[in-house]
């Protein structure tokens, strides 16, 4: 079902009575240079309304100006999350998580390697405090692990059980199936298929026509709806300037909102994928890497290293396999039941 969405002008009264533009304008510096740019990008485009309904064109030029600015570097922080957020992804593809929750890691505790399982929030679920273990069993639904000399089979619970003791008498433990929904961060909470805007009393609806301005509000319309904000952003603003050149202050006004909307879409990008980035830091803190480039990862039944961007650089080709020692700068692995040493190379 296609929504409605209804803008409303209160903006240019309710957020800026009692300061002039100037005022605006230099407190949108500030922001801006403390990196807080959407913020900036509100008090740019106060100032831009106000020194515009004030007959000020040139400061009104100069406002509009830094606006586009501030949105250009929100533009900038959405690709560096963007590319924040493939790698966390890459880095949990890297891994084997058992029940969707419990992943083998590796971590520098006092200068000593100790292995432990995380979840896909990075969460520690079983502490760092075995000296040697495996990833945990599909069918048996247990890992064998190593602590001060004494092996064991240790349960999803973290619970230690004999190592002597039969697998198959063991307890039998219940899968939680606790699956980790990350953010969908393309996810669109607004569509932009009818949208009104509302002036004092009246309300006017758009409806497409063949000029140039309202073919750029088109368009941006549709990058929008796919998520594509600033893309949207730079035709709202096209059509903001188009329309004022033609007179037509009502689609200017539309277009002035519009600009306003996918802004607060990139900002929202923004908050959401900051949150992923700090459960990406946490998943990456997690795991031990050998001269800041090799990690040990388990995937579809073998082990293999890979880096701190979740790309592969050891196949997934063995058997069994422990991490890189830091004086020794050898890793041991197994294939085929026959035990290699890998360099650092």
């Amino acid at each position: 079902m296609k929504t409605a969405f209804i803008i409303f002008l209160l903006f240019i009264t309710a957020t800026v009575v009692g300061q002039s533009y100037v005022d605006e304008f230099e407190e949108g510096k500030i922001l801006f240079k403390n990196g807080k740019y959407y913020e900036a990008y509100l008090r740019f485009n106060a100032a831009y309304v106000i020194s515009r309904n004030e007959k000020n064109t040139s400061f009104a030029k100069k406002s509009l100006n830094f606006s586009n600015q501030a949105s250009l570097k929100l533009h900038e922080q959405q690709r560096t999350t963007n590319n924040l957020l493939q790698i966390k992804q890459n880095i949990i593809n890297s891994f084997y998580f058992y029940d969707n929750r419990l992943a083998l890691a590796v971590d520098d505790i006092y200068g000593d390697l100790k292995y432990g399982f995380i979840n896909k929030k990075g969460e520690i679920i079983i502490d760092f405090k075995y000296d040697k273990a495996t990833s945990f069993d599909n069918n048996t639904g247990c890992a064998k692990v190593e602590r001060n000399g004494n092996v064991y089979w240790l349960s999803a619970l973290g619970k230690e059980y004999s190592y002597n003791k039969n697998i198959n008498t063991l307890p039998q433990i219940i899968k939680t199936n606790e699956v980790f929904l990350h953010e969908n961060v393309n996810k669109k909470n607004i569509q932009l298929d009818n949208f009104f805007i509302v002036a004092g009393s009246k309300k006017f609806k758009f409806i497409n026509a063949n000029n140039d301005y309202d073919k750029e509000i088109t368009n941006g319309v549709e990058l929008y709806n796919t998520g594509k904000y600033y893309d949207a952003f730079l035709c709202f603003n096209a059509a903001s300037v188009l329309a004022s050149n033609d007179n037509n202050a009502l689609t200017a006004l539309l277009s002035e909102q519009l600009k306003d909307t996918a802004v607060f879409e990139i900002k929202r990008f923004s908050n959401i994928a900051e949150n992923t980035i700090k459960t990406s830091q946490k998943i990456i803190d997690a795991f031990y890497f050998y001269n800041g480039k090799f990690a040990l990862a388990f995937k579809d039944g073998k082990y293999g290293f890979i880096n701190k961007q979740g790309n592969t650089v050891i196949e997934y080709k063995y058997d069994n396999a422990i991490s890189f020692d830091r004086e020794t700068g050898l890793a041991k692995v197994v294939r085929n039941n026959q035990k290699f040493l890998i360099a650092d190379l």
